[in-house]
């Protein structure tokens, strides 16, 4: 996003604009959650993905994860390139990034 947001074309630009408004709006109401994380706290966080980008020339299809536990602020994880479809290639890369996040190396995903 960091590359998006300094972009010099239009596309990209915008494609900047329209994620920061996605992000200030409701996101969570078009996301779906995914995992649980187990071993680490009650109640356990929910990790869910919303879909984005692919209308701008520039941004291909993308996957944005965060996690939320109870009624806490959402954490971002990170976005992938959604090459895949229905499968997520990139779990492992999340719980790498969740170990850390959440200060739980012991914590694994879970389908909800």
């Amino acid at each position: 996003m960091r590359r998006l947001l300094s972009a010099e074309s239009f596309d990209t630009a915008a494609a900047a604009l329209d994620f920061v408004a996605v992000c200030q709006g409701d996101y969570a109401r078009s996301a779906r959650t995914v995992w649980r994380v187990e071993g680490d706290g009650q109640p356990p966080p929910y990790v869910s993905v919303f879909e984005w980008g692919g209308h701008f020339f520039a941004v291909p299809n993308l996957r944005v994860w965060f996690v939320q536990q109870a009624t806490g602020a959402p954490g971002g994880i990170g976005a992938f390139v959604d090459r895949a479809g229905a499968e997520f290639p990139e779990k492992s890369e999340i719980e790498r990034r969740l170990a850390e996040l959440l200060k739980a190396p012991g914590c694994y995903l879970v389908s909800d």
